[in-house]
């Protein structure tokens, strides 16, 4: 059963309205976009095309700050119907060295869809805060292989100030059978400090009437970014109740008790 998130602690994301050049009405352009940051420290980053002339192929390069992401992946997005699409993340290349992400399309005919022409996923680096933008250097023809001019729209993303340490549930199988609560959880403890420290990682079940009902705790070393675990062979026996609330606190001696990722279940 997915959790049905009611609190989750994640990396403040704040998409900033950044000069950027402005369009005149029917203009052509290329709009970078970005969603805001996961709790687990991840983005997407999505390239679209508005007011689409007609055109057959482009190489561009997505360009970001690589002190603050490294790129996972990148796909074509809906307005790409036809042809061919590769990207510089298809090749056995060490993503954590590049400052762009370079795409190719082609195909023999116009196309004069408008829409998403891809998506790149990035993960941000531990620890990164501030400021960082994104924005797309191109080159666009049309099936007679002449240039198609278009204006850029870039896109700025606030990371604000990272907490140290950030948990978020991932998955949870919990059910509730004639009175007992049987199964486990998955969670994500990101580690945006230096180091690896040690940490305390404590699971609380509350009744409906807020009573805590099941505590398990481990201590584990947590490594620098994302630290994926899980809770397994949960048995709770006569546990009455309409629902209940799970939480997963993180607690490291040195740092205040990070607020815990939260869910309801019943």
């Amino acid at each position: 059963m997915k959790p049905r998130i009611i609190g989750v602690i994640s990396a403040v994301c704040i998409l900033l309205a950044a000069a950027q050049p402005i369009a005149a009405a029917g203009e052509s352009r290329f709009i970078v976009s970005a969603a805001p940051v996961s709790a687990d420290g991840r983005v997407e980053v999505t390239v679209s095309i508005a007011d689409n002339p007609g055109i057959a192929g482009f190489t561009m390069g997505l360009k970001f700050d690589s002190a603050k992401f490294v790129p996972v992946s990148a796909a074509r997005g809906a307005a790409l119907t036809a042809g061919s699409f590769t990207s510089v993340l298809d090749s056995d290349v060490d993503a954590s060295t590049l400052s762009a992400v370079s795409v190719t399309w082609y195909t023999p005919a116009n196309i004069t869809t408008n829409g998403a022409l891809f998506t790149v996923r990035f993960d941000v680096k531990p620890g990164a805060k501030g400021a960082a933008e994104f924005t797309v250097s191109c080159n666009a023809t049309n099936q007679a292989l002449a240039d198609v001019p278009f204006t850029v729209i870039g896109a700025s993303v606030d990371l604000g100030e990272p907490r140290p340490f950030v948990t978020v549930v991932t998955d949870s199988t919990l059910t509730v059978e004639n009175g007992s609560v049987t199964g486990g959880v998955s969670y994500i403890v990101r580690n945006n400090t230096e180091t690896a420290p040690s940490a305390d990682i404590i699971l609380a079940i509350y009744s409906d009437t807020g009573k805590l009902i099941y505590v398990e705790k481990r201590n584990k070393t947590l490594a620098i970014g994302n630290n994926a675990d899980s809770f397994t062979g949960i048995t709770l026996p006569n546990a009455a109740g309409a629902k209940y609330t799970v939480k997963i606190f993180c607690w490291n001696a040195m740092s205040p008790l990070a607020a815990p990722a939260e869910f309801e279940f019943n």
